[in-house]
């Protein structure tokens, strides 16, 4: 029980753009103008995998669904966050990641 409280008030602050009060890494604690930076790409695309499969991997742990985003692969995934920060350029790379990884969990895939 425990543990599903922590989960849904770690996703209600991803959800909400509170990325102020999370401890973020990487690439994930840039902007998506700056992680999206031909000099800085590759290795922001690694991080978005990596945030993308740490979410699924939590997800499963707490016997929800853990495989959003199987409808695709890693190219798709990808593509998608780059999408999503190519219309909003100044989120952070977890925001982005975590607003596409929400959108396909809603949608089922």
């Amino acid at each position: 029980m425990k543990r599903k409280i922590v989960l849904a008030a770690a996703l209600l602050t991803f959800s909400t753009q509170a990325f102020g009060k999370a401890t973020l890494f990487g690439k994930g604690a840039t902007s998506c103008a700056t992680a999206m930076n031909p000099q800085t790409k590759m290795e922001s695309r690694a991080w978005v995998l990596g945030f993308w499969s740490g979410l699924n991997s939590a997800a499963s742990m707490d016997r929800k669904n853990g495989a959003v985003g199987d409808s695709t692969d890693a190219l798709g995934v990808i593509g998608e966050v780059e999408l999503e920060c190519a219309n909003n350029p100044s989120q952070v790379l977890a925001q982005a990641v975590f607003n596409v990884y929400a959108r396909l969990r809603q949608m089922g895939r």
